[in-house]
């Protein structure tokens, strides 16, 4: 395999076994130490669909299906202008607009 086709990983793709297991063992001990904590959470529920599971799966899952790429985020951060312009155009302006379009046509 030549240089360019190489494929690097980053530090948290290297050791994601290691993040893995370690979020199973924070998990098994908030579960062991913290049990209102598991019972708050199981509260959580709308017509069956736990909120919690459900805002922690999207956010596994779309980074992966919107290609972010994680080495990026931290300029994202860095350049707070142009994402929050982003984010207000896309969750603040646009839905009363397409409201407003929709009952116009």
């Amino acid at each position: 395999m030549n240089r360019e086709a190489e494929v690097t990983l980053g530090r948290f793709e290297k050791y994601i076994y290691i993040w893995i297991i370690l979020c199973a063992i924070a998990g098994i001990l908030l579960g062991r130490f913290l049990p209102q904590l598991t019972h708050d959470l199981n509260s959580l529920n709308v017509g069956g669909v736990s909120i919690p599971i459900t805002f922690l799966m999207f956010f596994l899952v779309y980074p992966t299906m919107a290609k972010v790429k994680l080495e990026e985020l931290s300029h994202a951060v860095k350049n707070i202008g142009p994402t929050l312009l982003t984010l207000i155009a896309n969750w603040v302006i646009a839905p009363p607009l397409m409201v407003f379009l929709a009952t116009l046509f």
